[in-house]
């Protein structure tokens, strides 16, 4: 299949709701980033991350919300209202180290990771080249 065929397919593929997953596949060197790059801009709610190197499940979710994050409008404001929600969170946890070792700032940006990211179009890249040490599933 030719790019520009390939190109159409996968732009009729998202356009379609009732798509929940769709890979692109092809040997390494083929095109497959290079073609979402070239229609990427085309979808506003899309989040692009490569899982090359990545070691482990809150890694990624780090980047998608960060992804996000820095597409949003008001994305200064977000940041000073977590860091204002973590530290409130610290003071009252007051002395208690246990609480401040269990739940960093990085993990109470992943807890409302699924409202944050909505219906986003999430693209993942690099699968083949993830870290040994991040399962599939």
């Amino acid at each position: 299949m030719s790019i520009a065929a390939t190109k159409s397919e996968l732009k009729k593929m998202l356009d379609n709701p009732d798509n929940r997953v769709i890979a692109l596949t092809g040997t390494w060197g083929v095109g497959k980033t290079h073609l979402w790059s070239d229609i990427s801009e085309e979808y506003d709610d899309a989040i692009y991350i490569t899982l090359f190197g990545r070691t482990d499940i809150g890694q990624i979710k780090r980047e998608l919300l960060l992804s996000k994050l820095d597409k949003h409008p008001n994305k200064n404001i977000i940041v000073e209202k977590s860091i204002s929600l973590w530290r409130k969170f610290s003071d009252l946890t007051g002395s208690d180290s246990s609480f401040k070792t269990v739940i960093s700032f990085a993990d109470m940006a992943t807890i409302g990771l699924s409202s944050t990211l909505g219906c986003a179009l999430i693209v993942l890249d690099d699968i083949e080249r993830k870290h040994k040490a991040l399962g599939i599933d």
